[in-house]
């Protein structure tokens, strides 16, 4: 009986190996906002090909545009841009909810 009692746990770690399957996934590739599909970042003005806004305020469409950051933003990097619906951070843009 001990034997049996034993052999069980062995028994199943076998057979889960051999029913066992690798997975596999795509790899999904990420940008940052207002990055071009070669890395770098797009000229201000431009729309962004890999983002669009969720939300706006009434009458402001939901095109992600890159922009001019705001002086108080941390700056566009050489990979990257800041986005809004405008091209320009100011602070004359209308107050989303």
């Amino acid at each position: 009986m001990s034997l049996r009692v034993s052999l069980l746990p062995h028994l199943l770690v076998v057979l889960g190996l051999c029913m066992s399957q690798p997975a596999f996934g795509n790899s999904i590739v990420i940008f940052n906002t207002g990055e071009s599909p070669g890395g770098t970042a797009l000229p201000v003005g431009q729309v962004d090909p890999h983002y669009s806004l969720i939300s706006a305020p009434s009458g402001v469409p939901l095109t992600a545009i890159t922009t001019s950051p705001n002086a108080a933003w941390t700056p566009n990097t050489g990979s990257a841009d800041w986005i809004g619906p405008t091209g320009s951070g100011n602070l004359s843009s209308p107050v989303g909810n």
